[in-house]
């Protein structure tokens, strides 16, 4: 096989002013090639979101000329291969049309050596606008929807559901709207002739003794008589070796004994194996050849009956876990395939580094470029992977889209059938908890109340055409037709605790405390959270000119998407840390609103943590972000930790101390929980001081931690009785700890309060830092030592306008609190330039911010 590869600069057009020529990389988007012809101002700036709409009501031509030689032409066979094409496009090659494609989450194959000549070739790809299909399906049946607002706002047009296209382009409540249009990923040409590998499939069957069974299923696109081989090894040691002749598909099984099993973080090693696949003539001329890296393991989705309903936890090679992660949303508005590797692994390493075992690709988005799931696959993260459906209904009577659907779902499900990452696929986000009735009904206005669709329509898409597909591509990959869902023995009820999994919006979307959390005992959390503002310099350098950032900003409201406001983060934000910070510097109000969404996400954690396996996991939303604005996410749109990201951090930690406080009652219930597969033993304390750091109670406890994620309860421990006389709420900080044998030190912390930060009596702390050279050049290690007075949320200042020499500067792990007389050691971060002096960095404590 050779290829041409058509990626690289073309020219566009816009069909309604052709005389107008562009630069366009390819991959890319429209609004790529115009951004980089200053014809259209970048959409992350202030209020530019408004001047680029009219891009998705426009018809535009890509165009480009190659030269096509001898080479290539003497095969049999030239296929056109475009991975990706945003949505509706004509595809004509020398001023023939090709093909005509209408979905853009899919890839694409024709056969195209009719079309072509000796020497010089030109492309036409032709983009029609999505929405005129939107709006023609809208005006013959509306599609209820969510996220569909009035047009004089800054939603935009109805009737998603009608088009195969990244559904939040048209805005979400976390993003803007900027529907574009182009080919997003790669094209080349592809020449072969004879036949070339159509498929293959491997399979593991892990047996008793250790060893594992490998099947490895190939294909050709024709049959005749041909030689496969295969390899398979690891590290570029060789394991196994295959070669055999045979017409059409063949299946073989070959054993690896003593195999390096792959694991999720946290739980052991990431090992890859290289699988090289080749398809010869009888002759010995090479056809095709496919490559793969396998992770050997055996993952299961464990849905079995127990006291509680149905289960619904992840066991990898024998070891049950709980799964600890995220919510992932597309990456940009514009997934055009320019320089993604880098930010792919960026937020990546955020997860792992976080101790993230598991992500959940949501389903209004599409599904991710190659490099996320080869990270994924390398960092130990699992994929929970949504098909793209979500927060809306669909034409399920249109048979044409039902087939593109399934050949959809076959295609992507061959495409990752293969990578160890891949744990589940799910339908959809959200149909059963907000859009299913007996019988189709329409929104009603006047009431608020978005329209349903019948069941008999979800279930034809979610329990028989999507499934069907999956079987035929990947029927050893756990399904379930939508996050929330339950077991059929529990009917249609998304939000039963019995089974299935769970979405938990009262605490956004109410004024129900962040302690509502622990009212839920559902069998898996799939989204929950609060929202946090980024940090104010990210803020500042996409606002407005002159814009005077502020809670009450005119723009911050504009990105803001979510109906509860600005006023909402406000509002918690003063029940934890009081008023007066909000009208004190921004930047630091910034800081607390994280510091506030890091408490959530911690409250609702620690609670389903401890409940495992009743509770089989929990994905908070959002991870990532794609703008600066006030959202869910813990990472800001450049990567940059929130404050939220580094309590995760702790929260999710491999082995950890969890409190549960009741303030009425005056108790706080600790628990140890060890994700390890051994059993840790070793030395919990519990100790009380005032906010002075006076100690007024102790208790210590030697226990043995129960291994794969089990929780071992320590005791409830009623307060007053361990002070001697009761103490104040205002005045007592419980502080737990745990340290296994042979550490010599807590390895697990947590900091429990009664009463809130603004109603505590925080006195200001006195740090003493040393700065000593680090193991690599841009990194020191600054060790803290706190006084008799206990430190909190000890952080270094982001201020809006950060110094240039300081813009760079960062701590491996911030917003820990420091005991009386204690200390910690943390890696300081400065590449580029020398170790700043102690006094340039600007450490602060909670208590900074409430003075």
């Amino acid at each position: 096989m050779q290829t041409l590869d058509l990626s690289g600069t073309w020219s566009l057009r816009d069909a309604s002013a052709p005389e107008l020529v562009y630069s366009a990389p390819v991959p890319g988007s429209v609004h790529d090639a115009l951004l980089a012809a200053g014809k259209l101002p970048d959409a992350h700036q202030g209020y530019n979101e408004r001047e680029q709409m009219w891009v998705g009501d426009r018809t535009w031509i890509y165009t480009r000329e190659f030269d096509l030689g001898p080479g290539l032409l003497v095969h049999e066979h030239i296929d056109l291969v475009a991975e990706g094409l945003d949505t509706f496009c004509t595809i004509r090659i020398n001023g023939r049309e090709l093909a005509q494609t209408d979905n853009m989450l899919r890839p694409w194959r024709f056969g195209a050596k009719a079309l072509l000549r000796p020497g010089r070739n030109e492309i036409d790809l032709t983009f029609s606008p999505a929405t005129g299909v939107m709006r023609a399906g809208t005006e013959a049946r509306h599609l209820p929807a969510w996220n569909e607002y009035e047009p004089l706002h800054i939603w935009g047009p109805v009737g998603r559901g009608y088009v195969r296209k990244q559904a939040c382009q048209f805005g979400w409540d976390w993003g803007p709207q900027c529907p574009s249009a182009g080919p997003w990923l790669p094209l080349r040409l592809e020449a072969w002739s004879v036949a070339r590998i159509e498929d293959w499939r491997m399979e593991q069957k892990h047996l008793p003794d250790g060893s594992v069974e490998i099947s490895l299923y190939t294909k050709p696109s024709t049959g005749a008589d041909l030689i496969v081989s295969a390899s398979f090894s690891l590290e570029g040691k060789p394991l196994a070796t295959v070669e055999e002749g045979f017409w059409g598909g063949h299946e073989w099984i070959f054993m690896i004994h003593q195999p390096a099993l792959w694991w999720p973080n946290g739980m052991g090693e990431q090992p890859l194996h290289e699988l090289e696949i080749e398809l010869r003539t009888a002759g010995g001329g090479i056809l095709d050849t496919r490559r793969a890296r396998i992770g050997l393991r055996r993952l299961e989705l464990v849905r079995e009956p127990d006291e509680f309903g149905r289960s619904f936890y992840f066991r990898v090679n024998g070891r049950p876990f709980f799964a600890k992660g995220s919510n992932w949303i597309p990456l940009d508005a514009h997934p055009s395939g320019q320089n993604l590797e880098p930010r792919y692994r960026r937020d990546l390493t955020s997860a792992r580094d976080a101790h993230m075992n598991l992500l959940r690709v949501w389903g209004g988005g599409y599904f991710s470029h190659d490099v996320f799931y080869d990270l994924c696959d390398e960092l130990g993260i699992l994929v929970w992977q949504d098909l793209m459906f979500g927060c809306g209904t669909y034409p399920t009577w249109d048979e044409n889209f039902l087939a593109s659907v399934h050949r959809e779902t076959v295609l992507q499900a061959r495409r990752l059938r293969h990578h160890a990452c891949l744990a589940c696929w799910c339908g959809n986000n959200e149909l059963e908890m907000g859009f299913t009735a007996p019988a189709w009904k329409a929104d009603n206005p006047a009431k608020l109340e978005v329209g349903k669709m019948a069941w008999a329509s979800y279930n034809e898409l979610f329990e028989r055409v999507l499934p069907s597909a999956l079987l035929l591509a990947d029927p050893a990959t756990p399904y379930f037709r939508g996050s929330p869902h339950c077991a059929p023995e529990d009917g249609r009820d998304a939000f039963t605790d019995r089974s299935g999994d769970l979405h938990t919006w009262e605490i956004w979307f109410s004024e129900a405390p962040f302690e509502n959390y622990r009212n839920y005992l559902h069998r898996f959390v799939s989204e929950f959270g609060f929202q946090g503002f980024p940090n104010a310099a990210t803020l500042r350098a996409c606002a407005p000119a002159g814009e005077r950032l502020s809670l009450g900003s005119e723009w911050l409201d504009f990105r803001q998407r979510s109906q509860p406001k600005n006023a909402k983060i406000a509002q918690l934000t003063a029940e934890w840390f009081g008023k007066p910070v909000l009208t004190k510097d921004f930047a630091r109000f910034c800081v607390l609103t994280q510091i506030t969404q890091g408490i959530a996400l911690k409250t609702g954690m620690e609670h389903w943590r401890r409940l495992f396996p009743r509770c089989g996991g929990a994905t908070y939303w959002q991870l990532n972000d794609r703008w600066a604005a006030p959202t869910w996410a813990t990472l800001d749109f450049h990567g940059r930790w929130k404050a939220s990201h580094h309590l995760v951090r702790r929260i999710f930690a491999p082995l950890a101390v969890i409190g549960i406080e009741d303030a009425k009652e005056r108790t706080v219930t600790a628990y140890v929980v060890n994700d390890a597969a051994e059993p840790r033993t070793g030395e919990f304390h519990l100790i009380l001081t005032t906010c002075a750091g006076e100690e007024i109670g102790r208790v210590t406890r030697m226990l043995t931690a129960a291994p794969d994620s089990a929780p071992t309860l320590v005791e409830s421990f009623a307060l007053d009785r361990l002070a001697g006389a009761p103490p104040a709420a205002d005045d007592l900080l419980v502080w737990l700890s745990f340290a296994p044998d042979g550490c010599g030190q807590a390895i697990a912390e947590n900091l429990m309060f009664l009463a809130p930060p603004a109603m505590l009596r925080l006195q200001r702390p006195t740090l003493a830092a040393e700065l000593q050279p680090g193991n690599n050049p841009g990194d020191s290690l600054l060790t803290l030592r706190s006084s008799a007075v206990p430190a909190l949320w000890v952080h270094l200042e982001r201020p809006e306008n950060i110094p240039a020499s300081l813009a760079a500067v960062s701590l491996d792990e911030e917003f820990f609190h420091l005991p009386p007389h204690s200390s910690r050691t943390v890696r300081l971060r400065h590449p580029g330039r020398s170790a700043p002096a102690l006094e340039e960095l600007p450490l602060l404590t909670i208590t900074d911010y409430l003075e």
